[in-house]
C-alpha cells in the first residue's frame, strides 16, 4: 500500500483500516465528527492498481473506492490542515449518496 494523500492518519490507524473500514453505506446520512483523512494506492487480486479513500472518524475509519470521494480527500486534507483538525478538534461530514444519469450510484461527502 502506497500512501498517496494523508492528513493526521496514523500508521496504525491506515493498518488497521485496510483490514476492516467501516462501510460508506453504514453512515450513509450520519453526521460524523472526523479528524483524519487519507488516500493510499492498492493493488486488487487482478493486478489492478487502485485508489482507496480513507477518514477516521467517531464511528471508526471509513473506507471505499468511491472516485468523488477519493478525487475530494485532497481538497478535505486540505481544510483540516487549514483548521488545525484533530481528534480533540474535529470537524462534521455526512456521506451522501445519489444516482447518476446512467443509473449509478454513486458517493459524495460534504463538510458541514
Amino acid at each position: 500500500m502506497k500512501i498517496t494523500n494523508n492528513y493526521n492518519m496514523s500508521a496504525k490507524e491506515l493498518f488497521n483500516a485496510k483490514n476492516g473500514s467501516v462501510d460508506i453505506k453504514s453512515v450513509l446520512g450520519v453526521q460524523l465528527s472526523a479528524y483524519a483523512a487519507a488516500v493510499a494506492e492498492d493493488t486488487n487480486a487482478d493486478g489492478i492498481t487502485e485508489n482507496i479513500f480513507y477518514i477516521a472518524t467517531d464511528s471508526g475509519v471509513i473506507g471505499g473506492k468511491a472516485v468523488a470521494i477519493v478525487e475530494a480527500i485532497s481538497d478535505l486534507c486540505d481544510f483540516m490542515a487549514d483548521n488545525e483538525i484533530s481528534k480533540e478538534n474535529p470537524c462534521t461530514i455526512c456521506f451522501k449518496s445519489a444516482t447518476s444519469k446512467a443509473g449509478r450510484t454513486f458517493y459524495t461527502v460534504e463538510i458541514i
